[in-house]
Order: structure tokens, then C-alpha cells, then sequence
């Protein structure tokens, strides 16, 4: 949805998949939407063989940018405990009430969707859960021998950990606010000389373009830059 004159940007970000469905992290605007997907059944490949019904996700739920930054709190604080832990968010969407929680157990990350919630006896009414892959890797490993260890490392809900804090970081806008104000003068000048090649090539650019033509005509010295109104495009 638009508002206004503004456009949607969407693109996605990574996928997890696992043994019973996966988890899709796309990006809306400055929103971010988390999408469960099931695996399909042997006899529902189809032709394109996706193992997953990425077009009918089974439920998906959009975060605004405080609602991620409390969720990676959160991953931290799960990812961090060497105990049994389990922390969430109350979410409202669509007039439907979620809780979506990170839960550690047996040393296995799982990110938990309880679905319509009661709001007087707050039950909910079904969940669905992506549970983390752990990822595998060797320790100790002798060529000449070939004896090595084997060590587990939770590679799966770190990027998403990343991915909820790189999300927030870069939805502040801080960023960008920062390279656009490094270079206001930069663009300015690019602009003049452009308009200086344009007009000794006699091109018609439309406008009156005397006032950048002289050396003077923008004091950078004096940190003045080009008024809008008087750009011509």
C-alpha cells in the first residue's frame, strides 16, 4: 500500500529452510515482513519443483521498525542464555491479535507465531514455528589422519539476528541523511558544470541558465548551494 504520492519498495532478504516449512524475511518500505511457508508433500512438487508453497505462505506477520528493534533484543538475549528461555512481542494485525516469540530449548532456536489471540484469556489458537538449523563444522582436523571433531554453531539464527539488526540500523534513514549531506555541495557543483558544458555546446536547456554560467554564481567557500527552484529537472 501507497500513501500518497510514495512508492513501495519491496526486495528480499534472506530464507531459512527447514524439514517441516521455512521462514521468508522480506522488505516493505521501512517495515519488515516475516513469512512461514510450508513444505510441500511429495505428491504436491510441482513442475517447477519448489519443495516449498512460497506463492501461499501459511501466515505472515509485518513488523514495524520499533517492533524489530525489540525483537533483536530479544535474539540477543535468547541467543545468549545458556538456559531454557523463552521471550515475545504482542502484535496486532489485520484486527487479529499475535504473540511472536524466539524460544531457546535443549539448546535448539525456534521462532514461534501464536496466532489469534484471546484478549481476555490470552489463548491462543494455534502456532505455527520455524525451528533454526544448526550448522556443522570441524575442529581439530588432521590431514594426515584424518581425525577431526565435529561442532555445532547456530550460523542460521545469527543472520537472522544480523539481518533484524541491519534492518534497524539502516531504517533510521541516519545513514543516508549523512552521505546526502556530505555531498550537497558535490552534486551542486556537478550541476553548474554540466549546466556551463551544455551552454557552450548551445544546447537549450529550457530555463535561464546565466546566473550558473559565471565562476561566481555559487559561493562553495561560503557553503551556498543551488535553490531548488531553480533546478531544472
Amino acid at each position: 500500500m501507497a500513501y500518497g504520492n510514495q512508492k513501495n519498495v519491496n526486495n528480499n532478504g534472506p530464507v531459512f529452510k527447514g524439514e517441516i516449512n521455512a521462514l521468508n524475511m522480506k522488505y516493505w518500505n521501512k517495515r519488515l515482513t516475516l513469512e512461514f511457508v510450508r513444505k510441500l508433500e511429495k505428491n504436491e512438487i510441482n513442475e517447477d519443483q519448489f519443495q516449498y508453497d512460497w506463492r501461499n505462505p501459511q501466515q505472515k506477520i509485518t513488523l514495524k521498525h520499533e517492533d524489530v528493534l525489540k525483537l533483536y533484543k530479544i535474539a540477543k538475549k535468547v541467543g545468549s542464555s545458556d538456559t531454557n528461555i523463552s521471550r515475545g512481542i504482542n502484535i496486532s494485525s489485520n484486527k487479529k491479535n499475535y504473540v511472536l516469540l524466539i524460544a531457546k530449548k535443549d539448546n535448539n532456536i525456534s521462532l514461534v507465531l501464536e496466532m489469534d489471540i484471546d484478549p481476555t484469556s490470552k489463548k491462543s489458537n494455534g502456532k505455527i514455528e520455524y525451528k533454526f538449523n544448526n550448522s556443522i563444522i570441524l575442529s581439530d582436523y588432521d590431514g594426515t589422519t584424518g581425525s577431526h571433531k565435529l561442532e555445532n554453531l547456530d550460523v542460521e539464527f545469527e543472520l537472522f539476528e544480523i539481518t533484524l539488526n541491519e534492518f534497524v540500523k539502516s531504517t533510521t534513514m541516519a545513514q543516508g541523511h549523512s552521505f546526502q549531506e556530505l555531498n550537497k555541495y558535490t552534486d551542486a557543483r556537478s550541476l553548474t558544470n554540466t549546466i556551463k558544458i551544455a551552454t557552450a555546446l548551445n544546447v537549450d536547456l529550457g530555463y535561464n541558465s546565466n546566473k550558473y554560467n559565471k565562476s561566481s554564481s555559487v559561493d562553495w567557500s561560503a557553503g551556498n548551494s543551488i535553490d531548488d527552484g531553480d533546478i531544472p529537472f
